[in-house]
């Protein structure tokens, strides 16, 4: 495959793709060869399509377990809703009369050293 071929593809620029070949090349994954004013690029060990078929399989389970964990957290957020609204309003901001003054992980407690 060629550069252009990648680009439209991938819908990607020119100089990304140019960029990760030229990484893929340096550790060895794809060779490439030039055919007249091209560059031709393809996988150094054809066997390994496998392997990539069977990351893009990962990637898309991946996927598909971060989309469950988003609808996950937003069905306990209206749960959270419809059992109250002083249970949103005290995680977001506590009442002042329990508020400490000052955040004690921003605040430091230690004494400042004294100098002789």
């Amino acid at each position: 495959m060629v550069v252009h071929q990648l680009v439209t593809e991938l819908n990607k620029s020119q100089p990304l793709i140019s960029q990760h070949l030229r990484v893929l090349r340096s550790a060895g994954l794809v060779s490439s060869s030039r055919k007249g004013r091209e560059v031709l690029y393809a996988l150094a060990q054809p066997d390994i399509i496998g392997i990539i078929h069977e990351l893009a399989s990962l990637e898309t389970l991946t996927e598909a377990q971060d989309e469950l964990a988003e609808l996950r957290k937003r069905k306990r957020g209206q749960s959270h809703q419809s059992a109250g609204g002083s249970i949103g309003a005290a995680i977001i901001d506590p009442p002042a009369d329990v508020r400490p003054a000052a955040d004690p992980g921003l605040a430091p407690q230690t004494p400042k050293p004294v100098r002789d």
